[in-house]
């Protein structure tokens, strides 16, 4: 269930958006597939530690974090980022009071800085985390970008599907083998 907290938070900004329930999802790609919305749809949020801080960085759930661009849009930001990385689930516990799945999509929340790719505003609208597994925030992306106040820049780079196939060739069995089995 979406926390009161960020309710009363979208409330306090005076910033609509509409609750949406939905099966227990733990992706942005789950979530595309049961809301049956489109993958650009979808703000998939992660918590990125940079050098000794923190970011939650936003990119379209179709797209990943790429960290030599993040690093680079830091830096125009007037950052430095010499280290990045994704904390593990204790340390964001611990410095968040997070449990897992209850990251939102809030920077502001977390108190931390906001960067998202620049392919979100090419949505009107778009799913957010709102800290739930079962429930999620619909909402108009520049409400989201104007209340936010993030670094918008190319952040994300498209997922590429690779598939492998390995070669099975089946094994001869002899006859003492086959008495065996």
């Amino acid at each position: 269930m979406v926390s009161k907290k960020v309710t009363e938070y979208l409330k306090k900004a005076k910033v609509p958006f509409e609750v949406v329930t939905h099966k227990t999802v733990y992706t942005a790609y789950d979530a595309a597939q049961t809301l049956k919305m489109k993958l650009n749809q979808i703000v998939k949020s992660l918590m990125v530690k940079v050098d000794k801080g923190y970011y939650l960085v936003s990119v379209p759930a179709d797209k990943n974090v790429d960290f030599k661009m993040l690093a680079s849009a830091i830096k125009k930001m007037g950052g430095t980022a010499k280290k990045i990385g994704i904390p593990n689930e204790k340390e964001l516990t611990k410095v968040f009071k997070l449990k897992p799945g209850s990251l939102t999509g809030f920077g502001s929340m977390h108190k931390v800085k906001m960067v998202i790719d620049k392919d979100l505003k090419k949505v009107r609208e778009a799913i957010v985390s709102g800290g739930s597994v079962t429930q999620s925030l619909k909402m108009k992306i520049n409400d989201y970008i104007n209340m936010e106040k993030p670094l918008v820049a190319p952040i994300g780079k498209k997922k590429k599907l690779v598939l492998t196939f390995k070669k099975v060739t089946p094994k001869k069995v002899t006859k003492s083998k086959r008495k065996k089995l």
